[in-house]
């Protein structure tokens, strides 16, 4: 009776296992980035912070998952929002300055999802020498 072909098939599918395991993606942990929010046109929203842009939602494409299950920001810091038509809080489209929470994807630059949200200071912003300029 042989038994080396028994051996070599148990390897073999041991081996299968391993590559299985190493095939599935790792879960991201979270961090949280902060840096300049921007909703420049309906449902198309960004972070550029130190490392670069981050893709939150695209309109009829991309959102991250729990994206617009978060609260909406700081009402005490409604002005602290540049509006696209340039007057403080008045509109959605614009920028403000914000750190988000969640699990991001660095060879996409997509934002696979959003635990949390935190607006901040426009000065918070501005004072980063790691972030671009306005």
């Amino acid at each position: 009776m042989k038994q080396g072909k028994p051996i070599r098939a148990t390897r073999h599918v041991a081996a299968g296992l391993v590559l299985a395991v190493a095939a599935v993606p790792a879960t991201a942990a979270e961090q949280t980035r902060c840096g300049w929010l921007g909703n420049p046109t309906p449902a198309n929203w960004f972070l550029d912070d130190a490392d670069g842009v981050w893709t939150l939602s695209v309109q009829g494409g991309w959102v991250a998952d729990g994206f617009y299950d978060l609260p909406p920001g700081d009402p005490a810091l409604v002005d602290e929002w540049v509006s696209s038509n340039g007057e403080p809080g008045r509109s959605s489209y614009g920028y403000g300055c914000a750190c988000v929470t969640g699990t991001f994807d660095a060879a996409t630059g997509h934002v696979l999802s959003a635990s949390a949200m935190e607006t901040l200071r426009l000065s918070r912003c501005r004072a980063d020498p790691n972030l671009p300029a306005e």
